[in-house]
């Protein structure tokens, strides 16, 4: 038998073999659609009518122009070469080289289900289709979303050689989330994971070891080049406390100038004066350049020395956010003062985001007990250095470090930040 006939052989003929069902006048709803998988009976699916008829009209177009139903959808999915055969019909070009891909697609022929639920199809280009495979790759292309799947049995498919699953799938969008998550990022990597886990929002800064300095132009360009979600600059010119120079608020106003330029949607500042209250008239000077982007006060709220008078301050000065972690060293020490806080800022048409210490072990307490609309955190994990050759006895900074330090990176993992965002929703 030749590699054509033996491919051919192996492919189920679903004009003949694989009866389709009758149309569906009723829409599948979501909870139909769990009982169906859950009991097996995939053969209870269907199509509205007008879909029946278009996907006949196309099986029909397919059996004409391509040698097997393979051939059409490895060329249309996986974009495989076709090379026409002796009758004149298209067949595809098998590659050399097995390659690892996924791809996830809507139907083109769907079937009927309720608005607001999706049917996609996920494809396995090496044909391999595993529990885990499917999990994982769901979870990467519809992170948080509520999502149920099936594969056919071996009678029922339609392209043995191209593994595939049904995936049905809620979007979420139009869902009030319980707290909006903002993640702190210090570089690009970060910021693709934050957003690949479901972030809200990202606040930019950089050295976050020392609790964040103001980002570079460049960094806030590839940044937002790639990000979905608002990103908002930090800004501060050093480590340490938050009363500034002439000069240090100089650099600041300039610092604001290029990182508009950059295009980031908002700015993250704080000043404070010697015995501890907001420094109005270098908060003022920092609002100017910010224009109309909107302003968050930063964690310079948490050394002030009266925190009601704190937020009634800058509420005054129009700034919509504060980031407090209620001026202790984490929230969760902080949670009673917070709780004060939150209640107190409806009265000041202000947000009051906790952030300091969240976790997925922990969000959900704290959001229980002050109330908060928004959580801020980092979420990050160690990820190994990819360096082969290392050089134990040279360390890059000061503090004295265990030796693997300098060949780790701490980075926003997106199954942190999907961690957290699951703790809420449970």
């Amino acid at each position: 038998m030749s590699v054509i006939e033996s491919r051919k052989s192996s492919e189920v003929n679903f004009e003949k073999e694989v009866k389709l069902s009758a149309p569906i006048t009723e829409p599948f709803t979501w909870e139909k659609l769990q009982d169906i998988i859950a009991a097996g009976e995939f053969t209870l699916f269907g199509r509205s009518k007008e879909m029946l008829d278009k996907y006949k009209a196309w099986r029909n177009r397919v059996t004409l122009l391509f040698e097997t139903t393979t051939d059409h959808i490895a060329n249309a999915v996986f974009a495989w070469e076709l090379v026409q055969n002796e009758t004149g019909l298209f067949k595809v070009v098998y590659p050399n080289a097995q390659r690892n891909r996924y791809v996830f697609r809507p139907n083109s022929f769907p079937y009927h289900v309720e608005d607001g639920i999706f049917h996609y199809v996920l494809w396995a280009e090496n044909g391999v289709l595993s529990k885990e495979a499917i999990e994982h790759e769901l979870s990467v292309q519809i992170p948080g979303h509520p999502y149920l799947y099936f594969v056919n049995p071996p009678e029922r498919q339609t392209i043995p050689r191209l593994k595939h699953c049904h995936v049905f799938w809620k979007s979420l969008e139009k869902r009030t989330p319980r707290a909006k998550i903002e993640v702190c990022v210090d570089s690009v990597a970060s910021a693709k994971s934050a957003i690949e886990g479901g972030a809200h929002r990202l606040e930019l800064c950089s050295a976050l070891s020392e609790g964040g300095l103001t980002p570079s132009f460049g960094l806030a360009k590839s940044v937002i080049r790639h990000s979905t979600v608002p990103v908002f600059a930090l800004i501060r010119p050093r480590g340490g406390d938050f009363l500034y120079t002439d000069d240090e608020v100089e650099v600041m106003c300039e610092d604001i100038r290029m990182l508009d330029k950059a295009g980031v949607d908002g700015f993250v500042i704080g000043a404070l004066k010697r015995d501890g209250t907001v420094a109005v008239c270098v908060v003022k000077k920092l609002m100017a350049e910010c224009g109309d982007k909107p302003v968050v006060f930063h964690r310079a709220f948490d050394m002030s020395r009266d925190p009601m008078e704190a937020l009634e301050v800058i509420s005054s000065l129009g700034i919509k956010r504060i980031l407090t972690s209620g001026c202790a060293s984490s929230c969760m020490e902080g949670i009673p003062l917070l709780a004060k806080l939150v209640s107190a800022a409806h009265k000041y048409n202000i947000t009051v985001m906790p952030g300091g210490g969240i976790s997925e072990d922990n969000v959900a307490e704290i959001v229980d007990k002050t109330g908060a609309s928004e959580i801020h955190c980092s979420a990050r994990a160690v990820f190994k250095s990819n360096m082969l050759f290392r050089r134990q006895d040279v360390h890059m900074s000061s503090i004295v470090v265990k030796c693997d330090s300098e060949f780790e990176t701490k980075l926003a993992s997106s199954d942190r930040v999907r961690a957290i965002i699951s703790s809420l929703d449970n």
